[in-house]
């Protein structure tokens, strides 16, 4: 169990670190405030698939 102390971004309270079925998150002790961690950093395209994302046609709407 980690507490973090005064770490909360709603009231300066103190988190508590945690993790369940849907991943890591914080919760303050405090007043509740509760935010999910990251799991994983997001993906970067390299740049020669994101020059054909921005040049592929864009579909119409029917």
């Amino acid at each position: 169990m980690t507490i973090l102390l005064r770490a909360c971004p709603r009231c300066a309270g103190d988190l508590h670190a945690a993790a369940d079925i849907y991943g890591p998150y914080n919760k303050c002790v405090q007043c509740g405030y509760t935010y999910d961690l990251p799991t994983r950093p997001p993906v970067a395209l390299a740049p020669e698939a994101a020059e054909q994302l921005a040049n592929r046609p864009v579909p119409k709407a029917a």
